[in-house]
């Protein structure tokens, strides 16, 4: 009985371990993906309205999040270029990456493609994509998969 018992606690420890954090400049998106979250069970999620020095705030802070949900189309600089930024300091640091789902608004073949080069470089278990308006099932799917639950 046990046996059966341990994958769930550990999937509720990881749930409230896990930092997420969304990094999306129109705050409605993010207070419904911070609750669609939550409703899932992750405890441990952070909002962010901007990308410029973000990392560097995440670093004094004790730390980059284990998952960050990243806006393709911020105002001040793209997702990707954030993301660049993001893999080139984990490089330059040593540090783990953190798993990445991109929010996409515009749901293009041009994005979609973007995505998917990425997903090449880093691996399509640690990058997800999701396209806004969302649905709770399909966010919490994506963020389990990215995290490795099943």
């Amino acid at each position: 009985m046990t046996g059966e018992q341990e994958p769930e606690e550990t999937g509720e420890k990881l749930k409230q371990a896990t930092h997420i954090a969304i990094v999306n400049d129109e705050p409605e998106m993010s207070d419904l993906i911070s609750h669609a979250l939550r409703k899932g069970g992750f405890t441990n999620v952070t909002k962010h309205e901007r990308n410029i020095g973000l990392i560097e705030e995440w670093r004094n802070d004790g730390g980059l999040p284990g998952l960050i949900f990243i806006d393709m189309m911020m105002p001040q600089r793209s997702g990707v270029e954030f993301l660049q930024e993001l893999l080139s300091f984990c490089e330059a640091q040593r540090v783990q990456k953190p798993k990445i789902i991109f929010l996409d608004s515009a749901g293009t073949p041009a994005m979609r493609e973007a995505v998917s080069k990425i997903q090449d470089q880093e691996g399509h278990e640690n990058v997800g994509h999701i396209v806004l308006p969302f649905q709770h099932r399909e966010l919490l799917a994506t963020v389990r998969g990215v995290l490795g639950m099943k």
